[in-house]
């Protein structure tokens, strides 16, 4: 069971929730207030709304003479007493509100009357409020509040959370200071704390090493904080560096002008070492949260990487698919192994040496691809599809398919197990986008595809053919031989052309 809280610390809290319940309808009024008298003109009228914010702040004042002073919660003639005053200082508002609106009636612009009538609503809350927070009881003033439990929560909450050491830089132009930091922050974690005496110190440190978190103090010679604080978020690798000011200054519209600038935190000085450790850890935290992020979307980059084609990664990443679309132009190349169904049913005892010799022909494969900037669709088994001019312009796609498929050829020539491959390159008009419902795949499709696989299938083996269109297509025409073939499937009657390989200049693209 929780221990009684000390008297004179729930008294604290009970003025503290009743001075927030009771300044938020407050600052709404003044606002509303002041907001509605902006939209009128004319003497007359100006005196109106005058008076209405004179009305507001005597409001405003009333509470803060009110929740100065210990509440009498215990004396019922007492609290009677404050609930009369502050209901009597809200009553003048809304009365105010009413000779407004009837005075007025039809000649208040638009936003004045919508005004006035926030200004109304907002009083008479701050009445409901004070009806509530003041009522007679034993209870009073705290309405529906655990303070016995908050109290319980906060003193039972250690004051310094152990963190792991980070790496801070602390930027003050005052020994002593930067010697208080120090030992503050050192209490419970032992931070490396690298200490400069100015702004552009503190820059140079930036550029030095890595932090997790940066103290600037605003007032330094040269370089105010301020200053670095622009920097720092005008550099990309350190935008998101989490940096706090300090300052003796006690003049809010510089914590305004810090916080606009992308500070964290900004804290005022004279502060104690729990303030400090609290604003630290909460952004030592942050920014480690967000390192392990970065590292989360390298890593979902990389296998963004691994599973679609370096064209499409930025489309999927952004919008989680790619729209089939088409494609003008494409270069296809498809290629197969020569009885590599026979060969692995011979050694289906052995389907480590079968993944194995088939991983070692991808990746002679992939190699290929890469070095002449083929892209690679996808593998089936001892299939490879892959592609050019898609998604980046190539001028002779014929021609870096060509020289791809006969160092393919070569490569396949040199395997342990003496595989030979057949190639078929044709060249036109594809459908190429992600397709499937839960595994997704980047994908070619349509005739110029179809026809690439039925070429490689007339290829001689360890031999690339080419359609009619391919053929024609050539920038640099290699020597080869045109034959025709008759009731290819799906395709009918079809003139092929075997490339001459030796004729192929394929250090070209090195």
């Amino acid at each position: 069971m929780a221990e009684t809280p000390d008297p004179a610390l729930l008294a604290a809290v009970r003025q503290a929730y009743v001075r927030g319940q009771l300044e938020a309808p407050i600052e709404a009024i003044v606002a509303h207030a002041a907001a509605a008298a902006a939209r009128v003109d004319g003497p007359a009228a100006v005196a109106k709304f005058e008076k209405l914010g004179h009305f507001a702040d005597d409001l405003r004042r009333q509470l803060l003479s009110t929740v100065s002073c210990p509440l009498p919660t215990g004396d019922p003639a007492a609290l009677r007493v404050l609930r009369h005053d502050l209901r009597s200082a809200a009553g003048k508002v809304v009365n105010q509100c009413d000779v407004i609106g009837v005075t007025a009636r039809g000649r208040l612009p638009a936003g004045a009357a919508e005004e006035t009538a926030r200004v109304r609503a907002a009083a008479w809350r701050f009445i409901e409020q004070v009806n509530t927070l003041f009522a007679d009881g034993p209870t009073a003033a705290v309405g529906d509040l655990d303070v016995a439990g908050l109290l319980h929560t906060i003193s039972s909450t250690p004051q310094f959370n152990r963190i792991d050491p980070a790496r801070i830089l602390l930027a003050d132009d005052t020994a002593d200071n930067r010697d208080l930091v120090c030992q503050m922050l050192t209490l419970v974690s032992a931070h490396d704390i690298v200490q400069v005496p100015d702004g552009a110190a503190a820059l140079a440190a930036l550029d030095a090493g890595v932090f997790d978190v940066v103290l600037l103090d605003v007032m330094m010679p040269g370089l105010n904080g301020i200053e670095v604080l622009k920097r720092i978020r005008e550099t990309a690798r350190w935008q998101h560096l989490p940096v706090i000011l300090m300052s003796g200054l006690t003049w809010d519209d510089a914590v305004v002008i810090g916080i606009a600038t992308g500070a964290d935190d900004y804290l005022r000085r004279p502060f104690k070492p729990d303030f400090l450790h609290a604003r630290v850890n909460a952004c030592i935290e942050k920014k480690r949260f967000r390192d392990r992020e970065v590292a989360y979307q390298r890593q979902i980059d990389k296998l963004l990487r691994a599973l679609f084609p370096p064209e499409v990664v930025d489309e999927v990443r952004d919008a989680g698919t790619v729209p089939p679309r088409r494609h003008d132009g494409v270069g296809v190349l498809f290629l197969d192994v020569v009885g590599f169904t026979t060969w692995c049913e011979a050694h289906r005892d052995r389907p480590e040496m079968v993944a194995e010799a088939l991983q070692r022909l991808v990746k002679d494969m992939e190699e290929a691809a890469q070095k002449h900037g083929v892209l690679k669709i996808k593998t089936i088994g001892d299939a490879f599809l892959g592609t050019t001019g898609l998604g980046r312009p190539d001028p002779d796609p014929v021609g870096t398919l060509v020289r791809c498929a006969a160092d393919m050829v070569a490569a396949v020539a040199g395997h342990p197990h003496q595989w030979q491959v057949r190639v078929g390159v044709n060249v036109g008009t594809v459908i190429a986008g992600i397709i499937g419902a839960t595994q997704f795949q980047f994908d070619v499709f349509g005739s110029t595809v179809n026809v690439a696989a039925r070429l490689q299938s007339e290829a001689h083996a360890g031999g690339v053919a080419l359609s009619e269109e391919a053929w024609a297509a050539q920038k640099r025409p290699v020597a080869g031989a045109r034959r025709v073939v008759e009731n290819v499937k799906g395709v009918g009657r079809m003139a092929v052309w075997d490339v001459d390989l030796k004729t192929v200049e394929r250090t070209t693209a090195d």
